[in-house]
């Protein structure tokens, strides 16, 4: 058999607290333990996740962070990719274009969409 192949999209930012991401995550994390290649796609206001600052909030009643659980998910094997468009969206207006990249979390990697769209081809895809 063929090994499945995920993508998770997430869309939702801090609009709803950790809600979306946490079911995202909780979701990548149950893949990755079943072994399966997952790569997740952050793209609109969920590219704010990417962002070391926000992404050390918590949600009401989490003891853990989006960057802690984001660190797992990595860890795990799973690959984070942001959309480069919205990102630079996001922070250009708080950053000098050259730092943008500094203030991404480790292991998160900016893409266009045109990757994300061959990637959509070969695997499963689910959104938050």
């Amino acid at each position: 058999m063929e090994e499945q192949k995920h993508l998770i999209i997430v869309t939702h930012g801090i609009d709803d607290g950790i809600r979306q991401m946490l079911f995202a995550l909780q979701y990548g994390m149950t893949l990755i333990n079943m072994n399966l290649d997952v790569t997740m796609f952050l793209t609109g206001l969920a590219v704010r996740w990417s962002y070391k600052e926000l992404a050390r909030l918590r949600g009401k009643g989490e003891f853990v962070t989006a960057m802690d659980y984001l660190s797992m998910f990595i860890e795990g094997g799973g690959k984070v990719k942001v959309c480069t468009t919205c990102y630079e969206d996001e922070m250009i207006s708080t950053f000098r274009e050259k730092e943008i990249a500094s203030t991404l979390i480790k292991g998160a990697e900016l893409v266009g969409l045109t990757e994300v769209a061959e990637e959509s081809l070969d695997r499963k895809v689910t959104v938050f």
